[in-house]
């Protein structure tokens, strides 16, 4: 994994290794370019080495590449990929670090990738790209971006389980056995403008192995509905507007948060609260939309297993689900509308429904292993599947 600064891309105390003889490839260089202005019409790289045949041996790392300038123009190429492993199942490097601090950049056409090498057995994760505006000292305008380009997602430390989905619960003490993951670990509070997540990248804030609190606001949320966020104990996230869906997956761990904008819709993305959830007014579960609310989450300001919405629906194909931990109470959800649209799915495990209105469609569908409902001053309109196990 390639440590650095993604807002320098220094290279730091942990700088990459180089090995030779055929035990892996080298990892990228490091270059910085500091003038007035910048014509890019070809390529600048600090590309890793791929693993050489016929080892096992993995792709080294991107490397770093720092530009500050007045002007970046041109129609060229930047990048600071992960070398590819050997054909025979050497592990791809991990993407390095692009870092552009520029007062215009509306003439450049050209394209940045910091992506990970691909492999047969593990892919490298995404590095980092991130471009700042400037006027004189000031700064207006921060992004950040990262992109495996749609390599393949990483495998849990237990491969038998599959591809990954939970990182470690949360917490971070011992990440030796993750691969393919962009870990954020340069600082405990990032502020943005445009945080963007694409190509099946997972990132996760590293924030001292969970010892530390870690905070994360982006006023602009951009993805593709394939990247993942992993929000781990002493974390917070804040995203103030995504356009219309909720771009990536996320995950938020035992006391972590997420504040997101009050109305919001998932849709071929899933978001599991086992942490806080914050200013969560009104939930649209969109096609291939999953909800996975636990006993271990709340809503801002409720008790632990109490979540507060004021509308909330399930359209076909959405699903919601709610997981009782042990040693918790039932998952309880307070809410002025709850609708269960035609081909939608709630399926809850000890579960406690408080609405003021609450209608289940034709074909739509509530599986509960345990359920009450609070139905005050409304009325409860049923016209689809409800199936009980006690």
């Amino acid at each position: 994994m390639y440590y650095g600064d993604y807002r320098t891309s220094t290279v730091g105390p942990y700088k990459n290794l180089i090995t030779r003889s055929g035990l892996g490839g080298q990892g990228g260089g490091a270059i910085k370019i500091m003038t007035r202005h910048l014509i890019l019409d070809g390529h600048l790289s600090a590309d890793g080495e791929d693993g050489p045949p016929p080892s096992t041996a993995g792709g080294g790392s991107g490397g770093s590449i720092w530009i500050d300038c007045e002007e970046l123009d041109g129609y060229g190429t930047i990048s600071a990929k992960g070398g590819a492993g050997s054909p025979q199942n050497g592990g791809g490097g991990s993407g390095g670090r692009i870092a552009i601090y520029h007062a215009f950049m509306l003439n450049f056409n050209g394209t940045l990738s910091a992506k990970g090498g691909d492999s047969g057995i593990e892919p490298g994760a995404a590095g980092t790209v991130f471009l700042e505006t400037r006027n004189g000292s000031k700064v207006e305008y921060r992004v950040l971006k990262i992109n495996n380009y749609g390599l393949a997602y990483p495998w849990a430390v237990n491969k038998l389980q599959g591809r990954l989905r939970h990182l470690m619960k949360g917490i971070y003490s011992d990440t030796r056995y993750i691969g393919a993951v962009t870990w954020l670990h340069e600082a405990d509070n990032y502020t943005l403008d445009e945080f963007h997540l694409h190509g099946n990248s997972h990132v996760a804030l590293y924030g001292n192995a969970s010892r530390e609190n870690v905070t994360l606001y982006a006023h602009t949320l951009r993805g593709d509905r394939s990247g993942v966020l992993h929000i781990g104990r002493l974390q917070s996230v804040v995203f103030k507007f995504v356009d219309l869906y909720f771009p990536i997956n996320t995950l938020v761990y035992f006391n972590a948060s997420l504040e997101v904008p009050r109305r919001l819709s998932l849709r071929e993305v899933y978001m599991e609260i086992n942490g806080t959830l914050a200013d969560s007014d009104d939930y649209t579960i969109d096609r291939d939309g999953k909800l996975f609310l636990w006993s271990g989450g709340n809503s801002l300001g409720e008790e632990l297993g109490h979540f507060r919405f004021i509308n909330m629906s399930i359209k076909s194909l959405g699903l919601l689900h709610t997981t009782k931990l042990p040693g918790h109470g039932p998952v309880s959800l307070h809410m002025t509308r709850f609708v269960v649209n035609a081909g939608g799915l709630a399926s809850v495990d000890d579960f406690f429904l408080d609405s003021e209105n609450a209608t289940i469609d034709v074909a739509g569908k509530v599986h509960f292993y345990f359920c009450y409902s609070k139905l005050e001053h409304a009325y409860l309109l049923f016209y689809g599947f409800v199936c009980s196990r006690i």
